[in-house]
């Protein structure tokens, strides 16, 4: 089975309402593995894990059972986790803004080709400067805006065909000491003058080769999955997996609607892909972690989400409920 992780990742470190998400890192990083795990299993609702639990789905992962328990350390000291005492055990799950940034980012994964198809002709920019010895800082709002779907189309001016949404509360606030402001305008080509196209910052020969390169490593495995011969550990990876591989093209992908992008563009066809799999992965997925939690003598609360609860905002509003 492709392993989606073994690749340089493009989820930025970000920190929504004081959660400070792990730097995503070449292969198989712990701590990335077990966000997209509770990603996919504790969202809705916030599912307790034992610590035990957690350590062995985190081991069905690659994870050794030390670097288990390292990752929930550290992940509590970021704001990801909380923790209880429920009797004799220590159990764990996403902590309320946690929950609500993973549903918001989720979301965005899962509705971008619906949304690209909306695109009213207008672009959002964002010009932006900050000091010389802010280049930390810099280079987390780079991050946040690449991650918005943002491309910069010169130094210090990102462009998007994405209205600006909550991109206020969840970009520009986080940002201490760069300058920043927002447009929302129309391209006007300026005749016989050097003028740059902003749908020409996207390389869509190289995007176009990344979707390629999804279809052809998980296509077989959907056969597989729907043919039963996915059980256990190897659906959780394969559903954790292919949820990661795809988050990519929420980055890569510009965003516009077909009609604009090259013949057979194949952002239909991967969405369509992983939403299946995602489904086909579901009764399985399910059915280990019943089995992980009793052999611990233990039940853990998960329900799965599909790509469409994602899309249609009904796991957000699950989230946000709880947090009110």
């Amino acid at each position: 089975m492709p392993h989606a992780l073994d690749r340089e990742e493009l989820l930025p470190a970000v920190a929504f309402g004081g959660v400070r998400m792990p730097r995503p890192r070449s292969g198989a990083a712990p701590q990335s593995l077990a966000v997209v795990l509770l990603a996919e299993l504790g969202l809705a609702p916030r599912a307790w894990f034992p610590s035990a639990v957690l350590a062995d789905l985190l081991h069905d992962l690659g994870t050794t059972e030390a670097g288990a328990r390292a990752v929930v350390r550290r992940l509590a000291r970021r704001g990801v986790l909380e923790g209880r005492r429920s009797g004799r055990r220590t159990e764990y799950r996403l902590t309320e803004a946690a929950a609500v940034a993973l549903a918001r980012g989720g979301r965005a994964q899962a509705a971008f080709p619906r949304r690209a198809e909306e695109w009213d002709g207008r672009w959002t920019l964002v010009a932006f400067s900050a000091p010389q010895d802010a280049g930390t800082e810099r280079s987390m709002l780079r991050a946040r805006l690449r991650w918005r779907g943002f491309a910069p189309l010169y130094d210090g001016v990102w462009v998007s065909p994405q209205e600006p949404g909550d991109l206020v509360e969840t970009v520009v606030a986080e940002t201490a000491t760069a300058s920043l402001t927002l447009f929302r305008a129309e391209h006007l080509p300026v005749r016989d003058a050097a003028t740059r196209d902003p749908a020409d910052v996207w390389d869509l020969d190289a995007v176009g080769e990344q979707y390629a390169a999804f279809l052809a490593a998980w296509t077989p495995e959907l056969a597989r999955a729907r043919a039963g011969a996915v059980q256990g550990a190897d659906a959780l990876r394969g559903r954790v997996a292919v949820a990661d591989d795809y988050r990519r093209f929420v980055v890569l992908d510009p965003r516009l609607p077909v009609r604009l992008m090259p013949r057979g563009w194949p952002r239909a066809a991967a969405r369509r892909l992983c939403a299946d799999l995602f489904d086909a992965l579901a009764d399985p997925t399910l059915d280990h972690v019943r089995a992980v939690a009793a052999r611990h003598g233990t039940t853990v609360d998960v329900r799965l989400h599909t790509l469409d609860d994602l899309a249609d905002g009904r796991v957000v509003v699950a989230a946000e409920r709880a947090v009110r």
